[in-house]
């Protein structure tokens, strides 16, 4: 065998050995360090869930907070019919304060749901002052009541009374009790 044969030989074993042994080697380095990678990317994550934790107890928290102002500021029963009667009494009973007459009083419909937000219109008859000390009731109720929309109608003679329109919104919670 000539010397170019021999360095034939050994080239082709080296590539021989370099398939059979090297190559594989470098396929595991490659999965270990995709593996790795995922293993970092989990540490992280799960590194930042004492932090995501305290957002999220804070925002529970909020929330909670935001719950019991919705239900101080509403209506709540688990019979709509109780309910509506509670409303209507407690403007018969601002408006006989303030010693105005209610002419008319519609509360609208329940919807099927657990927070309802029904459209309450009045209309009341009576003098500046007892019209004035009404609205005055109503803005003092102003965490269960709000007001939309309020028209006033002047008198169309001398010495008749004063009558007012009113749009209101009231927030219901019906329990389910």
């Amino acid at each position: 065998m000539n010397e170019r044969n021999i360095v034939g030989v050994i080239a082709i074993s080296v590539l021989l050995l370099v398939k059979v042994f090297v190559l594989p080697w470098l396929a595991d380095v490659e999965l270990q360090k995709q593996q790795i990678e995922q293993n970092l990317f989990m540490v992280e994550k799960l590194s930042n869930l004492e932090d995501r934790e305290l957002d999220i107890k804070q925002s529970f928290d909020l929330l909670s907070e935001n719950r019991k102002t919705l239900l101080s500021r509403s209506f709540q029963g688990s019979n709509p019919s109780l309910i509506s009667s509670d409303i209507l009494s407690l403007i018969k009973k601002l408006a006989n304060d303030a010693d105005v007459k209610l002419l008319n009083q519609r509360l609208g419909e329940f919807q099927s749901g657990t927070i309802n937000i029904l459209p309450l219109k009045i209309y009341i008859e009576g003098d500046v002052e007892g019209i004035s000390t009404f609205f005055n009731s109503i803005e003092n109720h102003k965490k269960k009541f709000f007001v939309e929309d309020t028209v006033l109608a002047k008198p169309n003679r001398a010495g008749s009374k004063l009558k007012a329109n009113m749009q209101l919104l009231v927030m219901v919670v019906k329990n389910d009790k």
